[in-house]
């Protein structure tokens, strides 16, 4: 966490501060036994006690946990935000959204889309990028989220599906939101779309 602060990059603070909880347990592990060995050595009812507060603390841990959604942080809060409220307004029931790799914040934000309307669109295989932009060109795509660093998009198969978008006059950029140089792309479809060429 200290890194990514100095880096000023934040947006995968909560994912990797997850990853290194396992190495806090083990330290707040070796405190609550301490702390009950302590206890027990100073008193005969101590052990109970001591035993007795460290269960209540981790109950309460593990409730806070179930109940507190994850939170992003810094500037990549107004972002976050930003995308889902885009994605949540542009979704059309019975449709799909393409994300050019996990859309796992915008899942988590967003648990009325139905599981199977999220497909990944990352380096597909040739036949699968045809069902993409047949999909595409049926409508039966109502969004398209896309990724770049440095204002170039993550992936090979990005630019050739911005370029259907375009080219297919249905679709409209709906929002761009980033912080440092990432940012994110979310086309929408568009009800009063122009013909176009899809093919």
């Amino acid at each position: 966490p200290l890194d990514q602060a100095h880096l000023g990059q934040l947006g995968s603070l909560d994912k990797n501060m997850g990853f290194g909880l396992p190495f806090a347990a083990i330290a707040a592990g070796y405190a609550c036994s301490a702390l009950i060995g302590l206890a027990g050595e100073r008193r005969p009812a101590g052990r109970l006690a001591g035993g007795a507060a460290c269960g209540c603390l981790l109950i309460a841990v593990l409730i806070a946990g179930r109940i507190q959604t994850v939170q992003f942080r810094g500037a990549s809060t107004a972002a976050a935000s930003q995308i889902v409220q885009t994605i949540s307004r542009g979704y059309k029931p019975g449709t799909y959204i393409l994300s050019d790799g996990a859309a796992r914040m915008e899942q988590y934000y967003l648990p009325q889309i139905p599981f199977r309307s999220w497909m990944g669109i990352f380096d597909p295989a040739p036949a699968t990028q045809a069902k993409y932009a047949n999909r595409i060109c049926d409508d039966t795509v109502s969004l398209v989220i896309l990724r770049l660093s440095q204002n170039t998009y993550d992936h090979p198969y990005d630019r050739r599906v911005q370029e259907l978008l375009t080219r297919s006059g249905k679709y409209r950029l709906a929002t761009t939101a980033g912080q440092g140089n990432y940012a994110t792309q979310v086309w929408q479809l568009d009800s009063d779309h122009a013909p176009g060429s899809c093919r």
